[in-house]
């Protein structure tokens, strides 16, 4: 399978800056590197609404649709193997969703 040629630029463009691949990076670093790439995703779409609460401690943001009167219900776990990622750096995608 070819890699996406936006996806090889975008990962020559980490190479070309000196940044070590992510499996060789302090947790710290990783973290960082991560949530840096973030705002290249955009903001995502238009929502109704996002509201950040807490369950059980867990910061979470409840993101509601346009024009949905019963809107569907998704729980989304970011990824990151409990080392990078958060819900801040997800919210695009799930406004998307």
């Amino acid at each position: 399978m070819t890699l996406d040629s936006s996806a090889a630029s975008f990962l020559q463009m980490l190479v070309d800056a000196g940044r070590p691949p992510l499996h060789e990076s302090i947790p710290v670093d990783a973290r960082a590197g991560y949530d840096a790439l973030a705002p290249f995703g955009g903001e995502g779409a238009d929502v109704e609404s996002v509201t950040e609460t807490t369950i059980d401690g867990v910061p979470c943001h409840v993101v509601r649709p346009l024009e949905v009167s019963t809107p569907p219900v998704l729980v989304w776990f970011h990824g990151g193997g409990w080392v990078i990622g958060s819900a801040e750096a997800s919210l695009a995608v799930c406004r998307d969703l």
